[in-house]
């Protein structure tokens, strides 16, 4: 009897864990609104010669339209076009960097770009498919959505920036960062829409609970997860598109933690159950877009 309350109480500290320490913006679908307010268009206004430039910008865009399932392996550079309102180059930095590392090849390929005295920046880069990349101003860094031959211009308030630390989950994105271009709809919704995943948690939790009541916690994670894309879907307001790279993300994701898991437990002599890996099935190897996060 005591060992079952001890097996039970292990898991129910587990299902804890993950629930208070995933961050909020795991699991959710904040409120986007793509209409904004005057005040918010006041907040995002832009000097017009910055509008202009950014205009012009976007016009020379080869690629004015989203890539489609059959087009996805494309060569070609995509183009983050933006402008920082409150930049001055005593804040400490004078360039923005992008990771655009082929995780297909490890080749790392930072791009590097500097920041001229308007606070306006443009970042070329090398793609094969599209992709999700980071990009740093200082410290502070946000993932966009970036497809070979589109350009992507954004805008924002430095000292925004630095409140939301990169505008990490931020509700109405739309409040504090402009996006401008094909595909700026789909930013603002990678941006809104969230899955749940075990996150850095898993590194602390892998040493105590047994397979089983891990690969319940990890189940319960998807599940959770497949009702939030039912739901997307029946709400209609964020892409399809967005909705199959967040779903495909989580369950790659998912795949990588059980596998982390079942080595590290190999590695002290422990052995997982058969049906472990029954879950690895679900993981869209076949679909190109999974290559996207």
């Amino acid at each position: 009897m005591k060992k079952t309350f001890a097996s039970l109480t292990t898991f129910c500290i587990l299902s804890a864990a993950l629930i208070f320490h995933v961050p909020t913006a795991k699991g959710e679908i904040k409120s986007l609104s793509t209409n904004t307010s005057e005040e918010q268009l006041i907040k995002n206004a832009i000097p017009a010669k910055v509008s202009s430039w950014m205009d012009a910008e976007l016009y020379k865009a080869k690629r004015k339209t989203l890539l489609t399932k059959e087009q996805f392996f494309t060569r070609d550079s995509a183009k983050v076009v933006g402008y920082i309102k409150g930049y001055r180059p005593n804040l400490g930095f004078k360039t923005v960097n992008v990771d655009a590392t082929n995780v297909l090849t490890r080749e790392g390929r930072p791009i590097i770009s500097e920041i001229d005295s308007m606070g306006r920046f443009i970042c070329t880069i090398p793609m094969n498919y599209p992709k999700k990349m980071t990009i740093s101003f200082d410290k502070k860094l946000m993932t966009l959505y970036l497809e070979p031959g589109q350009v992507l211009a954004l805008s924002f308030d430095w000292d925004d920036c630095v409140k939301t630390d990169g505008f990490r989950d931020v509700k109405n994105p739309a409040s504090l960062l402009l996006f401008r271009g094909p595909l700026a709809k789909l930013n603002y919704d990678l941006m809104s829409f969230q899955l749940k995943d075990i996150g850095y948690t898993h590194y602390w939790i892998e040493k105590t609970p047994k397979p089983e009541q891990y690969l319940a916690v990890m189940d319960s994670i998807l599940t959770l997860n497949d009702a939030l894309v039912k739901q997307a879907l029946k709400e209609g307001r964020i892409s399809k598109k967005v909705i199959e790279i967040q779903k495909n993300e989580s369950l790659i994701k998912s795949g990588f933690y059980l596998i982390d898991y079942a080595i590290a437990k190999n590695d002290k002599g422990e052995h997982v159950p058969a049906n472990y890996y029954n879950m690895l099935q679900r993981m869209p190897l076949n679909d190109p877009s999974s290559a996207i996060s």
